[in-house]
């Protein structure tokens, strides 16, 4: 594959998902291409969107990320189908891909780069990122305007004002038979 169209393949799936989750499993699947090429194998031990969790630099379990079809194509091609992938090409990947992670200021996976391990003042706020926001539902009333409660009368005085004084004579049995 040429390398101008992974970096825009990596560039467009940036601007789609910029942030933690992204940047997380592009990080896993350059530690995946490394171990293909020292294992000479396709090293795929995982399904694709579980790449960050397993490879990546956070191993958390909402850190799943699944991307577009493109960015998925992409990879696949590179860790599974390509069957001779060399060190140079990897190399140049890498430069090329990197280079461009920098210049848009991808801040976890440019951290993460030299060490393989984030930073301690960029692990107090993934916290945040990865909790999962409920949307609110719209209230549906001001303050202001609430329904007035009604007085409800007790079940005895209820009975009396509904029911009359009963006629105490015998009623006649009804003759059903033609």
């Amino acid at each position: 594959m040429d390398l101008s169209g992974i970096q825009e393949i990596i560039l467009k799936e940036y601007t789609l998902s910029k942030g933690l989750l992204f940047e997380n499993h592009l990080y896993g699947c350059f530690t995946l291409l490394e171990k293909r090429l020292d294992m000479s194998a396709c090293v795929l031990d995982c399904s694709f969107n579980r790449i960050g969790l397993t490879h990546g630099f956070l191993k958390d379990e909402r850190a799943i990320y699944t991307g577009s079809q493109n960015y998925q194509t992409l990879w696949n091609t590179l860790l599974v189908s390509q069957p001779d992938i060399s060190d140079a090409y990897v190399d140049a990947l890498e430069d090329c891909v990197f280079d461009s992670m920098k210049d848009v200021s991808a801040t976890y996976f440019v951290a993460v780069l030299d060490s393989g391990e984030l930073p301690e003042e960029l692990l107090k706020g993934i916290e945040e990122q990865l909790v999962i926001k409920r949307r609110r539902l719209p209230k549906t009333r001001s303050k202001r305007t609430s329904t007035p409660l009604q007085k409800h009368k007790g079940l005895s005085k209820t009975r009396r004002s509904t029911c009359h004084t009963y006629d105490k004579s015998p009623v006649a049995p009804v003759n059903t038979t033609p």
